[in-house]
C-alpha cells in the first residue's frame, strides 16, 4: 500500500479494501512466501486501523513484478492464500497469461 492513510479512510467510511501483492521483483525468499508475508502484514495494519477482516480482500497480483514461472507457482499454491481468513480476489490483467496457463491454442475458430 503506497499511502497508509488509506486504511483510516476505508475504516472511516466502512468500505472494503483490496490489498495487492506487487513487490519489486528482487526476492529474498520464494514468491509465495513473500506474497503471503507482505499481504498478511498489510492486512494486519488494516485491522489495526479498524477495518474488519471480512472487508479486507487479498489479491496475489498476477501480472505484477513476477516472472511467468512465479505466476504459475502462485496459481499452483493459491490454496495457501485462500486458507487465510480473508476473501481473495484473483484478477489477471493480461489475457496472454490465461492462454499460456491453459497450454494450448486459444485462437477462436470460425
Amino acid at each position: 500500500l503506497y499511502d497508509h492513510r488509506m486504511f483510516q479512510i476505508v475504516a472511516k467510511y466502512d468500505a472494503e479494501i483490496i490489498l495487492m501483492h506487487n513487490g519489486n521483483g528482487n526476492r529474498d525468499e520464494p514468491v509465495v512466501e513473500e506474497m503471503l508475508t507482505s499481504l498478511l502484514a498489510q492486512a494486519h495494519q488494516a485491522k489495526i486501523a479498524g477495518i474488519p477482516s471480512n472487508k479486507i480482500w487479498l489479491d496475489p497480483g498476477i501480472g505484477f513484478a513476477k516472472t511467468r514461472n512465479e505466476e504459475a507457482e502462485v496459481m499452483a499454491r493459491l490454496d495457501e492464500l485462500v486458507a487465510t481468513e480473508y476473501p481473495v480476489l484473483l484478477a489477471t490483467s493480461r489475457k496472454r497469461f490465461t492462454k499460456e496457463m491453459m497450454g494450448y491454442d486459444t485462437t477462436p475458430v470460425e
